[in-house]
């Protein structure tokens, strides 16, 4: 399937975090357990600049995902590095969207001179494990533990791809 991507307005944030609740409703791929609401998301949609953006992804004119550039650390050793997140539409995975996404972050990561992405994923969730392996991100090892999500304790996998 085609896709294009475009920078992500507000306008877009209900589609979004319908999209996010989706992934908080599988569970094991999202810090959240509950249901966000478009207020609960608009702080995080707010921390996204120029350096470090968000896109939606498009299918025509039908958002069906997003992905985007988060500050790795709020320290400006860091400004070359960034932290990925992305999230298709349940009616699109499994097309090879994410891919593309990632194809796509990579051409922006040399514009917006990102040297360093980092994905943190879940333990469970074995097909952004898989995903990201496959467009050349290295499992770096785990954070054991580290998350308390639904009850449980849960590791997260760290994965890396630097530029040069």
């Amino acid at each position: 399937m085609p896709v294009s991507f475009r920078r992500a307005m507000t306008a877009d944030l209900p589609i979004i975090t319908t999209i996010y609740n989706q992934a908080i409703r599988r569970g094991g791929i999202t810090d959240d357990d509950q249901e966000a609401t478009v207020d609960d998301r608009q702080p995080w949609f707010d921390a996204f600049t120029d350096h470090f953006p968000l896109w939606v992804i498009l299918d025509r004119h039908r958002v069906i995902g997003f992905v985007g550039l988060e500050e790795f650390f709020p320290h400006p050793n860091f400004d070359q590095s960034a932290q990925v997140c992305l999230y298709l539409d349940n009616s699109v995975q499994g097309q090879g969207i994410g891919s593309t996404a990632l194809a796509y972050v990579d051409q922006m990561a040399e514009r917006l001179k990102i040297k360093t992405i980092v994905a943190y994923i879940y333990a469970e969730n074995l097909p952004s494990q898989k995903l990201f392996a496959k467009v050349n991100y290295k499992y770096q090892g785990d954070l054991p533990q580290i998350a308390h999500v639904r009850g449980e304790w849960a590791t997260i996998k760290t994965y890396v791809k630097n530029y040069e």
